[in-house]
């Protein structure tokens, strides 16, 4: 009977709509879920019946399936490094360690563990690839770890000075490592570093030649002497000598070394330690002989100066960029960039597999995950001390509230209309 359809119709459209209420209920209770994706309900009809004829009536309706919508949801600064957002398309790949599966996720409110790992509030491990020593790619997506070892000491092995050295100045020598400071027209001092990370001192001394060289230039004379603190020996030494001959208009035309780097110092280190004095690029090699040390008739100063080694320090924070390049930086000024975060990417992310926690499995109608890295591949740029915020739109959420509950009271006054017409047609036959 056509009555009793009616209820059924009426049921069906009642359990439609609870479903959409509750979809709605969930969206709305995750509006502050960094990250949350809101879901709608797909609403189609049922199969309809044949009458007689061309009359067909429908069965009423059902929810089929939900959909996710993966629109970008806001940003919220944070004071967390690891706290990362995603700009733009792509997901965070975590690793499930119990079960070695890949998951994705687009929450990035990750954590450092106890042993190092970042990872997501599921306990789930961020996957990225590791940099080599060039800052590129190598290997495939594995645990991103925070070392937590000593950076390891690095000996010094080049020094560079760039000084103007006076032109007009006297001569005063030669060099006599018994008077140094006598016996030199101009000192700089720079400290650098042995096999095991102490630091040591050393001083330049520059001494003019009392005759110019064979172009009518001046030649200088410089010493590299390790101070009797530092030395082996525990008296100054002349770790490296050389000179400095320049043009009549001030630029260096030839640094010639006379005494081969050979630094010893105190505290049990590597001894004979090779550290290259740098003064600029000379005429003779090539250079112009100006972009480094000169001899201008101006005051003695110096320009420039640098040394490539560090002691041995500690982990003090760490940086994650927009290409999400995670760097480690330490205590003596040091940088390492040591991983490089994956995002992930699908053919239809809305048909992934949500498995709760903000976590998200991949699915045969999903496609293959295709994984790369940020600002490539159409992947979105990461930004660290960022979350994103739920893109739940309360305004939308509480229009669609609304039509829902117009729809269910609608729904089931249809089931109390027919409830009514079927007791009429029962109190026929009394």
């Amino acid at each position: 009977m056509s009555i009793i359809g009616a209820m059924f119709s009426g049921i069906s459209g009642l359990n439609a709509n609870s479903a959409a209420m509750e979809i709605i209920g969930n969206n709305l209770a995750n509006i502050n879920t960094p990250a949350y994706k809101y879901s709608r309900a797909e609403f189609s009809d049922v199969l309809s019946k044949t009458l007689s004829g061309n009359i067909t009536i429908g069965r009423g309706a059902t929810v089929t399936s939900t959909s996710r919508t993966f629109s970008q949801g806001g940003f919220q600064t944070t004071n967390n490094v690891t706290d990362l957002a995603l700009s733009g398309e792509g997901f965070f790949m975590v690793r499930d360690t119990l079960t070695g599966d890949n998951m994705y996720t687009r929450a990035g409110n990750f954590t450092i563990d106890k042993n190092g790992f970042i990872i997501h509030p599921t306990g789930y491990r961020l996957q990225g690839f590791s940099l080599d020593e060039e800052g590129l790619i190598s290997g495939v997506p594995e645990d991103i770890h925070v070392p937590q070892a000593p950076l390891e000491p690095k000996p010094t092995s080049e020094v560079t000075i760039y000084a103007n050295l006076d032109s007009n100045s006297d001569y005063v020598g030669p060099f006599n490592l018994a008077d140094p400071v006598n016996t030199s027209n101009f000192t700089s001092a720079i400290t650098v570093y042995d096999s095991l990370g102490n630091a040591h001192q050393v001083t330049a001394y520059f001494t003019l030649q009392n005759a110019p060289g064979p172009g009518g230039g001046q030649i200088w004379d410089y010493n590299i002497v390790v101070g009797a603190d530092d030395s082996t020996t525990g008296a100054d030494a002349i770790a490296t000598s050389g000179t400095l001959e320049f043009t009549t208009d001030g630029a260096l035309q030839a640094h010639t070394v006379t005494l081969a780097p050979s630094f010893n110092f105190a505290g049990n280190p590597a001894q004979a330690q090779a550290i290259d004095i740098g003064f600029g690029t000379s005429i003779a090699d090539g250079g112009t002989g100006v972009d480094g040390t000169t001899q201008y008739g101006s005051t003695s100063a110096l320009v420039f100066q640098s040394q490539d080694g560090y002691s041995s320090s500690y982990i003090e924070s760490i940086d994650i960029d927009s290409d999400g390049v995670v760097t480690t930086k330490y205590a003596n000024g040091e940088s390492r960039e040591y991983a490089r975060i994956a995002v992930v990417n699908f053919t239809s992310p809305d048909r992934l597999n949500h498995l709760g926690s903000n976590i998200y499995g991949s699915t045969v109608p999903s496609g293959e995950p295709v994984i790369s890295v940020a600002n490539e591949s159409g992947n979105g740029a990461i930004f660290a001390n960022t979350l994103e915020l739920s893109n739940v739109d309360i305004a939308q959420q509480f229009v669609e509230m609304i039509t829902t509950q117009r729809g269910f009271q609608a729904t089931s006054r249809s089931i109390t209309t027919s409830n009514e017409m079927l007791l009429e047609t029962v109190n026929i036959t009394r």
